[in-house]
């Protein structure tokens, strides 16, 4: 009688060694080669907190030098009461600065002797006043407020063009701030008054 032999063959082990440097090589790999997107926010110096005896009166703006911007909870922008789109705001505040015409209804300009810049047009009058709702989305508040940037950065950027016949990044510091004392940032937020039911955020 003949012996069978069954032969069984072993399942060869895998050798999982460097499994875990592959996977921290591949991590990696992945950290460096991947962009992480960084918090966006809007950079602003608030005003000092008012004193309870505080004697300074309240800042008197004429109505020509007021450009009210009121961002309705649908996104919906509205200058002085008329709606205008959002693509056409950085112009429009960029007009209502300026004043090219000197109209009656814009911000007054005064004409002065500067040091550095020469004889220049100041745009110091005008106050932008931005308002929203409370349950504006953050999204559409921010969205103004770049145009609003965009407005002023565009402006300082015509000054140094026009009275130093270069580029703002090509400006000295002093050059830089005798065009932002001519063309100043002023933008400010109040709470919704009569009926509005809003604060700014």
């Amino acid at each position: 009688m003949r012996r069978r032999y069954v032969f069984r063959r072993k399942t060869p082990e895998i050798n999982a060694t460097s499994t875990a440097d592959m996977a921290f090589i591949l991590l990696a790999f992945f950290l460096m080669s991947t962009s992480i997107d960084k918090l966006k926010g809007v950079e602003r110096l608030l005003s000092p907190a008012a004193t309870e005896h505080s004697d300074a009166p309240p800042l008197q703006v004429k109505e020509r030098n007021l450009l009210t911007i009121y961002i309705d909870e649908e996104g919906r922008v509205s200058c002085r009461g008329q709606e205008v789109e959002l693509d056409e705001l950085r112009e429009y505040v960029k007009h209502f600065i300026l004043n090219p015409d000197e109209e009656a209804q814009l911000p007054e300009v005064s004409v002065s002797d500067d040091p550095v810049l020469g004889s220049v047009r100041r745009l110091d009058h005008h106050v932008l006043l931005l308002q929203c709702e409370r349950t504006t989305p953050y999204k559409y508040y921010f969205a103004v407020q770049h145009r609003l940037l965009q407005a002023y950065d565009e402006l300082r950027e015509a000054y140094a063009h026009e009275y130093l016949h270069q580029d703002w990044a090509a400006c000295t510091a002093e050059e830089q701030e005798a065009i932002r004392a001519c063309c100043p940032q002023r933008l400010s937020e109040a709470p919704l008054m009569d009926g509005g039911g809003g604060e700014t955020l």
